[in-house]
């Protein structure tokens, strides 16, 4: 008796019920966004709008495969890219109390982290690129206004339709950038090119160039950005009247 209680004790919790969970919560989002597409189609086909609905939803699903399989491969191809750099190099990282158990749990497990966290990021860019089709259509159907602005002589549909696409792009540029330069400086730490207990060269050379080479892209992008903040001053409101002052 004694024995089978202690058995019962240390039996493992049943997950059974968590995959069941998981698996109706999965079933009821993916019928509520059926619903939601048979819906919006049963309606633009009632208005005689069927091909604008199907150009919408052609729109968010290139721009989200887009942007998700561009940050993938930015993001993946910089990761793969700092492992070799440092199998290259044969470097050992140097022990640190407290960290070695957790290089030891994450480097087996290494090539499966970066499918996973490229998997996610991907997906999540996908969606914001997905939410962006009203500012690529405007940019893809745009006509001129033909006036000018004073300031930069540009027509004004560009700071209606142009302007607008230029800075989403800047956007996901930008958080793509900074997101591949944290994960792969994590990497680089893992694998011991980066080596805050060290007591020479803490920072290797081929983490240096690699590391480099992305802030520098970065600065180039940011050179961008305050060029279309420059733009974005036509229609501030900033100071005593909207416009550049």
């Amino acid at each position: 008796m004694e024995e089978v209680r202690v058995a019962a004790v240390h039996r493992p919790p049943r997950r059974w019920p968590l995959v069941v969970a998981g698996i109706v919560l999965v079933l009821v989002w993916v019928a509520s966004g059926l619903a939601r597409f048979f819906l919006d189609l049963l309606w633009f086909r009632e208005v005689g709008k069927t091909q604008v609905f199907w150009g919408v939803l052609g729109a968010e699903v290139g721009l989200g495969l887009l942007t998700g399989l561009g940050t993938a491969v930015i993001v993946g191809g910089n990761l793969w890219v700092a492992e070799r750099l440092s199998v290259g190099a044969g470097l050992r990282p140097v022990e640190e109390p407290g960290v070695e158990s957790l290089r030891g749990m994450l480097v087996p497990l290494l090539r499966w982290l970066r499918l996973g966290v490229v998997a996610v990021l991907g997906l999540l860019v996908g969606f914001y690129g997905a939410g962006q089709w009203r500012t690529y259509m405007l940019w893809r159907n745009q006509v001129p206004f033909g006036d000018q602005d004073a300031q930069f002589g540009r027509d004004i549909g560009f700071y209606v339709f142009s302007l607008p696409l230029q800075r989403a792009v800047f956007g996901w540029l930008l958080f793509t950038l900074l997101m591949t330069v944290l994960l792969v400086a994590a990497e680089h730490w893992l694998l011991g090119g980066i080596q805050p207990a060290a007591r020479g060269n803490r920072v290797a050379p081929h983490v240096h160039a690699h590391l480099s080479i992305l802030l520098g892209c970065i600065l180039l992008l940011k050179a961008w950005g305050y060029r279309l903040d420059q733009l974005s001053l036509v229609f501030s409101p900033r100071g005593v009247v909207t416009g550049a002052s």
